[in-house]
């Protein structure tokens, strides 16, 4: 059955398709999300070591000592859990985030509204930054399974260009989830200039995906992270050091113009070479990968929530649960809310056939 949105017409009132807005399926999504969060941030404290070389093919490294073999098995297979754990959420995650945008961009001739298309695009945010923070925690796994980095970036690369091309338009959307919420969103396609919050609104998620897909690409190639990324790096550190200490020498000298020069001149040179070292390091640090995590996901949820609030208050589609009820749950709801299980499925499966 052919689809036509006529933009010259009144939109209806608003009625959102339970297979997107309903509960099932906002659970789903930040259910999944909000697990893998727990699960990154639970390896980040408990099993991740910072001094193990991320492109170590070989599971033990040299010790100094002999270590125990009850704590070395319980270490070993915690951190296979977590390894497993990880690989079954990102993948469905990959899979939920493909669905959701796919879904949505069939429906635009259908008649989807500037409403349904917000929440589309923020869900799919859930499943991009699960997945991206997946890829860096995986990173060890992902080095000597060539195969499935190469696929699992591919993908990812084409979900945040997705994404990305879906979260255009939704500076467009802003006033009218306001005022006419019912609108429709393939009428609104079309890119305007806009300022101000709704401009921030679109430019923020999309800079964040794309510089976060670009770093995971380099951080899971040692010819990228090591022997290109890594020279660069120490070779600028060299340079800067020689410029900083000749800058030094000059303004250390006695003399009322050296003492200024040193306070103006190599002082703010100074700073910004330690700032420039911070975030160098905070740019591989798995804490700071974590931290950046979690605060999208909080972004992303308050994002969730106000697009949800500001699209349906003469509604309350969100406020008021007797909007969805019981007998509103779709087939769709109901498979996304058992999609939950998938991972726990994963790991109970890998815990029965492991020695």
């Amino acid at each position: 059955m052919s689809c036509h949105v006529n933009c010259s017409e009144r939109p209806p009132q608003l009625s959102p398709d339970n297979d997107i807005t309903g509960p099932g399926v906002i659970t789903n999504y930040v259910g999944s999300a909000g697990l893998a969060v727990f699960l990154i941030l639970v390896y980040f404290f408990m099993v991740y070591d910072p001094a193990r070389d991320p492109f170590d093919n070989h599971e033990m490294s040299q010790r100094p000592y002999q270590a125990n073999p009850i704590d070395e098995m319980v270490t070993r297979k915690v951190r296979s859990c977590f390894k497993w754990s990880l690989v079954a959420i990102g993948d469905l995650q990959l899979i939920t985030g493909f669905s959701i945008l796919i879904g949505g961009a069939i429906q635009l001739d259908c008649g989807l509204t500037v409403y349904e298309w917000q929440v589309i695009v923020r869900l799919a945010w859930f499943s991009c930054l699960t997945h991206l923070s997946c890829l860096m925690a995986l990173r060890n796994y992902l080095h000597t399974h060539t195969f499935g980095r190469t696929w699992r970036l591919v993908a990812m690369g084409i979900l945040a260009s997705m994404l990305i091309v879906g979260l255009l338009p939704t500076a467009n959307y802003i006033d009218l989830l306001h005022s006419i919420s019912s609108e429709y969103a393939m009428c609104h396609l079309a890119i305007r200039p806009s300022s101000g919050i709704a401009l921030w609104s679109m430019v923020l998620p999309i800079l964040v995906i794309a510089l976060s897909f670009v770093s995971r690409v380099i951080k899971l190639h040692k010819t990228l992270s090591v022997e290109l990324w890594g020279k660069l790096r120490t070779r600028a550190s060299v340079n800067a050091r020689s410029i900083l200490l000749v800058v030094y020498n000059r303004c250390s000298t006695r003399g009322l113009k050296q003492r200024l020069s040193f306070f103006l001149v190599y002082r703010p040179l100074f700073a910004a070479f330690f700032v420039a070292r911070l975030v160098f390091a905070a740019w591989s640090s798995m804490f700071v990968e974590g931290l950046w995590l979690l605060i999208a996901f909080i972004w992303g949820l308050l994002q969730l929530m106000g697009a949800l609030n500001d699209g349906s208050k003469e509604l309350g589609l969100w406020t008021m649960p007797g909007s969805h009820t019981r007998t509103d749950w779709t087939f769709g709801q109901v498979v996304s809310l058992l999609l939950l299980a998938a991972p726990l499925i994963s790991l109970l499966e890998y815990l029965d056939h492991s020695p």
